[in-house]
């Protein structure tokens, strides 16, 4: 396959990558200024936006910069950073899918013990610390073990000389994880809206800001196992149907495997910008509000201007 077969699907492909990390430098830019930082899941929200950022680095490095490459140049970069690059991309996949565990289980804690403080913000920077670390343990292993993974531009593949056991459990059985906590969630859900029910009177300020907390951790935590079922659906479906998917002409093929990937690399945006109402505000105010301050410093600056020509 050369590289210009297909530019306009490069191109599309390319640019939602772009706009996705604009997107993610103004959503921190948004929740770093956002004076009440208690009424969202800020940890976790910081976790993912860095885990996401990570994932279109990795994206950009696999699929947007071989464009620009030549077969050879491209064969030279693969052999002596793929394995690395592939390393971050396994990491930076896995590690929001081991979160929603962390995710779910403060839900519960929750639901036993709505003022405990075993998932205060600092002991989640800690948690998310050791995820990461157990993360990195677990991917790295098996590189180390002989087995590393390596993606291919051209074919659109991940490559290995063998199959180490961490990376065989976790591509056979890492979809149990987002389907566990998808159920686990809808009983969530039933819980907080019968507890709802019973507490419609209760409107201080303390109870109103943790409904808000949970409310927006609940639907994080929804939208996010809902996109790594999404994905690991799809995946089961292309491996049940190898053949008949290896029957497609290769423009189809690839444009499954961006559409695939444009869910991972638009995740952030699609669970905390379209899912999520109370971030969207915050986002969406943010934007207002630089958008006036420009222009009252435009204004500002041209009546500065016409006052010293009248002089």
């Amino acid at each position: 396959m050369e590289l210009t077969s297909h530019p306009l699907l490069h191109t599309l492909y390319s640019m939602i990558l772009f706009l996705s990390l604009l997107f993610l430098m103004f959503f921190f830019y948004s929740i770093k200024t956002y004076n009440r930082k208690d009424r969202i899941p800020i940890v976790y929200i910081y976790v993912m936006i860095i885990s996401n950022f990570i994932e279109l680095l990795i994206e950009v490095f696999n699929d947007v910069i071989p464009l620009f490459l030549t077969a050879q140049t491209y064969g030279w970069l693969r052999q002596f950073m793929g394995e690395y690059t592939t390393l971050l991309d396994d990491f930076s996949y896995a590690f929001p899918m081991f979160l929603t565990v962390v995710m779910v289980a403060e839900r519960f804690y929750v639901v036993f013990r709505p003022r405990g403080e075993l998932f205060s913000d600092r002991k989640l920077w800690f948690y998310c610390l050791l995820l990461a670390i157990f993360t990195m343990v677990f991917c790295i292993i098996p590189f180390f073990s002989g087995c590393p993974i390596n993606y291919d531009f051209y074919t659109f593949t991940y490559e290995s000389q063998c199959e180490h056991i961490f990376t065989y459990l976790f591509d056979k059985y890492n979809g149990v994880i987002p389907l566990v906590c998808m159920f686990l969630n809808i009983g969530l859900i039933l819980n907080l809206s019968c507890k709802r029910r019973k507490s419609r009177n209760t409107n201080d300020a303390v109870t109103i800001a943790r409904r808000s907390h949970e409310k927006t951790m609940l639907i994080q935590s929804v939208l996010s196992t809902a996109f790594l079922l999404s994905y690991e659906i799809t995946e089961s479906i292309i491996n049940i149907y190898f053949e008949e998917y290896m029957k497609f002409s290769e423009l189809t093929r690839r444009s499954i495997y961006y559409s695939r990937n444009v869910t991972v690399a638009l995740r952030c945006f699609f669970i905390y910008f379209i899912g999520t109402p109370a971030i969207r505000t915050i986002i969406i105010d943010k934007a207002i509000m630089m958008v006036k301050k420009k222009k009252r410093i435009r204004v500002v600056v041209i009546t500065s201007s016409r006052d010293q020509s009248v002089f």
